[in-house]
């Protein structure tokens, strides 16, 4: 336990989806909150992506099916994972990390720990918005549905199962034919089978960062907006300099948190520590359409989203790993309409707007890190979120502020084990 006393100063650095629940709790629990950011309000990978909260599918991407897509993206750019070949020597301890979480066994550990924080997402998001935060913007039910209608059965059969964990209710009955398209007109014939996985909603992810925002500064938080941090002093008395508008700042406080989220790494490679987060960007744009969509669509074929999300289509997809952080490269998105047009009809491809890329804070195993390294006393980590920083970032936030009070940790009642999320088991994972 990290335990500092009530009214202690605690800076936040990062103003992201974690890095601001993360504020929200501290304050809320009596801390004097300061969040430094590099850029704005929700920078990074918190706007464009598909505003899911999902209890029953936020788990590791790393799977017994996923070591055959790393290969494959290591020679083509013309499928939904990427990697780029420049950079594999690079990302070779993280690549044998994802490869020994993909076993089976290390899989359901994966599994089993992440369903503790997706537990606990929905309840998370309803006290934000109890507290002014905006949960607006899209709806309830994820349809989920692929062109191989047995690979849509087993995957049914597996949320029904991890529904038994108690994580969220089980998904609705499988589809089929007629009643398939009738409950989502969009869908082209191709695909013959899905369901509705009813527990999962999702929201307008810039409207929610712009108003949680908001709730922070009016309960008392200082939020420091174009701060780009250039060192983290742990310790006794730890502290973080910044550059902000051309003048060089130290900050001093009792506690750090560090919930930069793809960029966490390169701020404490500095000091020793290898954290194992690598930037693995997704993109997006919005199109139009003859008409949206009911639901948050998933195409399990092509990997991607369709988001009715504040009256626009959102089509979220791809997985860039090549060591960069914001690098637009047009051709995912030229990839993503490729993949995704056979599957959905009424859509008009050409006329698109919007497109958008985020660096998506990646570990090996998939699991967040949360938690304090040996050695960074009076620091305490929050991030490596993956592709669910905004379903579990509230949740996170509410773990960190839980760590600094002392208190006993528990979502939807029942006590979490913090240590599952600890930076330590990265080291042992990645050596």
């Amino acid at each position: 336990m990290v335990a500092i006393a009530p009214g202690s100063k605690v800076i936040v650095v990062g103003a992201g989806l974690v890095g601001l629940s993360t504020a929200f709790y501290l304050r809320q629990a009596g801390f004097e909150v300061t969040v430094v950011e590099r850029d704005q309000i929700g920078s990074g990978a918190s706007r464009g992506n598909a505003g899911e909260i999902t209890p029953l599918t936020a788990v590791p991407l790393a799977g017994p099916g996923m070591i055959s897509e790393v290969f494959k993206g290591l020679v083509t750019r013309s499928g939904p994972l990427t990697l780029s070949p420049l950079r594999a020597a690079r990302l070779m301890t993280f690549g044998f990390g994802f490869m020994r979480s993909s076993l089976p066994a290390r899989t359901t550990l994966g599994v089993g720990a992440m369903v503790q924080l997706g537990a606990g997402a929905i309840a998370a998001f309803d006290e934000l918005e109890a507290a002014g935060a905006e949960v607006t913007g899209g709806g309830h039910g994820f349809l989920y549905t692929a062109e191989n209608g047995e690979n849509v059965k087993a995957f049914h059969k597996l949320l029904t199962e991890r529904s038994a964990s108690g994580v969220s209710d089980a998904p609705g009955r499988l589809l089929t034919g007629e009643e398939l398209f009738a409950t989502e007109p969009i869908l082209d014939p191709s695909c013959s089978a899905g369901f509705v996985d009813y527990g999962a909603k999702w929201i307008d992810p810039s409207l929610f960062v712009e108003s949680l925002g908001r709730v922070i500064c009016d309960a008392g938080v200082e939020v420091i907006e174009g701060a780009r941090v250039t060192g983290l002093h742990a310790g006794r008395h730890p502290s973080v300099d910044y550059l902000h508008k051309g003048k060089r700042i130290n900050v001093k406080a009792d506690h750090v948190v560090l919930a930069a989220g793809a960029w966490s790494g390169e701020l404490l490679k500095p000091y020793g520590v290898h954290l194992g987060v690598v930037p693995g960007k997704g993109y997006s744009f919005t199109v139009e359409a003859d008409q949206l969509p009911k639901h948050l669509i998933h195409l399990s074929d092509a990997r991607t989203v369709l988001v009715p999300i504040s009256g626009k289509l959102r089509v979220v997809g791809a997985m860039e790993i090549d060591g960069t952080y914001e690098a637009f490269h047009a051709d995912r998105i030229e990839m993503i309409k490729r993949v995704t047009a056979p599957l959905v009809t009424g859509i008009h491809w050409n006329d698109t707007s919007d497109e958008w890329v985020g660096p998506r804070p990646m570990t090996a195993d998939g699991l967040p890190i949360i938690g304090q390294h040996r050695k960074l006393p009076g620091m305490t980590l929050a991030t490596g979120h993956n592709m669910h920083g905004l379903s579990l970032g509230p949740v996170t936030g509410k773990v960190v502020a839980g760590l600094l009070t002392g208190e006993d940790i528990a979502i939807a009642g029942r006590d979490v084990e913090v240590e599952k999320f600890s930076p330590s088991r990265l080291a042992r994972l990645l050596s």
